[in-house]
């Protein structure tokens, strides 16, 4: 109320300054003059609004949430379950991605477009490209990993073990469980945050082997040794899928039937 009554009391003034210079015989107030007084009057009273009543002239903050936490481009997440669908749809395309172009190929373009859906839903669901490859990753170890441990489990010796573990490499190989992971394993390299996910990830892969040899290696002379033997397990089943990796062609899966026969004695 005080603005607009200041407003017209500048307005007034001018208008009566008109008037005298009229009177005298002088020529009304210079177009530009007017225009200079309007905009210091325009701009003293916008100024002045924006001070004494902050409030209702400042900019409406906006509600809606930063962009990776809002449910665009059509997800919803429903009792029919849409949003896990979408999510496992992401994962199946982040792993056939990056088995079938490698590391570098498997971008949230590539990925969304395999999987059907807006690109923006990687960053909905997953904060990235990276943590969905992870989430790849973990649904094909979680699935070798069971594989793995029954195998453990229905070993009755250390060669019938060995014995089982060649068919079970043929299928990490043919599934592309290899490549996911050597193909993670080599970006790790240059990537502090992905090298720290995946040594986590070697976790319980490291602890099943430390199981498998403290329970066959008992009694042996390399019993007191079984987590040494643990460490070089890893690494040599490590090696040979980045070894498969790097010369497909001339790499082979070693005959584990042979070695079991020769540590049965056979």
């Amino acid at each position: 109320m005080v603005l607009r009554v200041r407003r017209a009391v500048d307005v007034a003034a001018l208008e009566h300054e008109r008037r005298q210079r009229e009177q005298r015989g002088v020529a009304g107030v210079p177009p530009q003059s007017e225009r200079a007084v309007h905009e210091v009057v325009g701009g003293r009273d916008h100024a002045e609004e924006r001070d004494e009543d902050a409030g209702r002239t400042q900019p409406r903050q906006s509600r809606r949430p930063p962009c990776r936490e809002r449910r665009d481009a059509g997800e919803r997440p429903n009792k029919d379950g849409k949003s896990e669908e979408t999510r496992r749809k992401l994962v199946e395309a982040a792993r056939a991605v990056l088995v079938e172009e490698g590391f570098v190929g498997a971008s949230t373009r590539a990925i969304a477009a395999h999987a059907g859906v807006n690109q923006a839903l990687v960053f909905y669901h997953f904060d990235g490209v990276e943590p969905l490859l992870l989430a790849a990753l973990d649904a094909s170890s979680a699935e070798r990993l069971v594989a793995y441990r029954a195998a453990v489990d229905e070993a009755g010796s250390l060669p019938e073990l060995v014995a089982a573990l060649g068919p079970l490499l043929v299928e990490d190989e043919a599934s592309g469980h290899m490549t996911l992971l050597t193909e993670l394993v080599g970006a790790s390299l240059s990537r502090s945050d992905l090298r720290r996910a995946m040594i986590e990830r070697a976790a319980p892969w490291r602890q099943l082997t430390e199981e498998a040899a403290t329970r066959f290696l008992a009694g042996t002379p390399f019993g007191p040794a079984a987590d040494d033997v643990a460490s070089l397990t890893v690494a040599v089943g490590l090696g040979l899928n980045m070894f498969a990796r790097l010369d497909p062609e001339a790499a082979r899966l070693p005959n584990l039937a042979k070695l079991a026969a020769l540590l049965s004695g056979e």
